[in-house]
């Protein structure tokens, strides 16, 4: 007895095995959903002072913030302000070293959506790939 699997079954095994991908590189990071999840909820705000710009790299800027008296740096993508300039903060409680200029409820969107989006057309693709692979072979 001949198995064969069905285009929309091999879009949807592309899609799963294309989402787990996704999710074991996100996560394997030391920021990955759960911290992202717990900033979004339990992240407090303080001000931070900019104190290197790095345009060439993502918008990328430095920033120095205080906690319980304590200094900390941290860095952050897609920052448009000006060294010395003060910018608003999110930092994780539990840790400090963890902070963003970012909105971190927009920020777990995206970790979340952008790979659920590309597995959805990596499956869609799959399957359109795969109807035309049995179009061909059946002389169609």
């Amino acid at each position: 007895m001949e198995m064969t699997i069905t285009p929309s079954a091999t879009g949807l095994l592309v899609a799963g095995v294309s989402f787990t991908f996704f999710a074991i590189v996100i996560n394997i990071q030391p920021h990955g959903w759960l911290k992202w999840y717990e900033l979004s909820h339990s992240g407090q705000g303080v001000q931070a002072t900019i104190t290197q710009l790095q345009p060439e790299n993502h918008q990328t800027c430095f920033f120095r913030y205080t906690v319980d008296a304590h200094e900390y740096e941290g860095s952050d993508q897609g920052c448009h302000s000006e060294i010395g300039r003060a910018v608003a903060i999110t930092y994780l409680p539990a840790d400090p070293t963890f902070a963003t200029i970012a909105s971190p409820n927009k920020q777990l969107a995206f970790l979340l959506l952008a790979p659920a989006l590309l597995s959805g057309l990596a499956g869609v693709f799959s399957t359109w790939r795969a109807k035309a692979h049995l179009r061909r072979a059946s002389g169609k």
